[in-house]
């Protein structure tokens, strides 16, 4: 999960709600398309992002969660 979150984070900006994200990912769709385990799972790494949690916090239960949708 810690690699996924650094792999997007660049994409966030301070304040950006989670459309916002969605929609800095990919302009042109807003990830319309995406799958409800994905939306999940990124979801969980929008949260991450915005709220400043640290690699060393990244909950491995959270992240189980996210992925028993998929």
């Amino acid at each position: 999960m810690v690699s996924f979150v650094n792999g997007i984070r660049a994409y966030y900006s301070e304040g950006m709600t989670y459309p916002q994200f969605k929609d800095a990912l990919d302009p042109e769709n807003n990830l319309n398309n995406i799958t409800q385990a994905g939306d999940a799972l990124l979801f969980e790494a929008y949260n991450i992002i915005s709220n400043h949690v640290s690699d060393e916090d990244v909950s491995g239960h959270r992240m189980s969660e996210a992925l028993n949708y998929i």
